[in-house]
């Protein structure tokens, strides 16, 4: 009997666990459980069309260094879109010197990429070349946001 009550109580506390990680990922609505994706309230945001493909960098470039040109004061610039009904973004931080794609995969998991300095550099190279990716300057570095 004395052996039994500690099994017992091990097997409550092991349901317990499953129960509450299997409601926490379990959202239902096929997104990922417990990340929001949309762009930092900051961000002076310019709403572009729904696509079948995600921006090009070079389609992006373009259009973030229209609008910086437009408006040279706004420091925190961005392009929001959705990609068969998931929402993406480019963020152009001047201030940080930095540029970042976000974007939720088929898996429902938002993947960000940020390229850190020389943003009008990168925005250039981009618009010619059709990457931020510039010979010489820092690799971007991509991840996986969870929560």
């Amino acid at each position: 009997m004395k052996k039994i009550i500690p099994l017992i109580i091990g097997i409550i506390l092991l349901g317990a666990l499953y129960y509450a990680f299997s409601r926490n990922t379990a959202t239902g609505k096929g997104g990922p459980s417990g990340v929001i994706l949309a762009p930092p309230p900051e961000f002076t945001m310019t709403d572009i069309e729904d696509r079948a493909q995600a921006l090009t960098p070079e389609m992006a470039a373009q259009r973030l260094a229209l609008l910086q040109a437009q408006d040279p004061r706004q420091e925190q610039i961005g392009l929001r879109y959705h990609v068969e009904g998931r929402l993406a973004f480019f963020l152009a931080d001047f201030r940080a010197d930095q540029l970042q794609h976000t974007l939720a995969n088929e898996y429902g998991t938002a993947v960000q990429t940020t390229w850190k300095g020389a943003i009008r550099q990168r925005l250039e190279w981009a618009q010619k070349e059709g990457s931020f990716e510039v010979p010489g300057l820092s690799d971007p570095i991509t991840r996986n946001l969870y929560h």
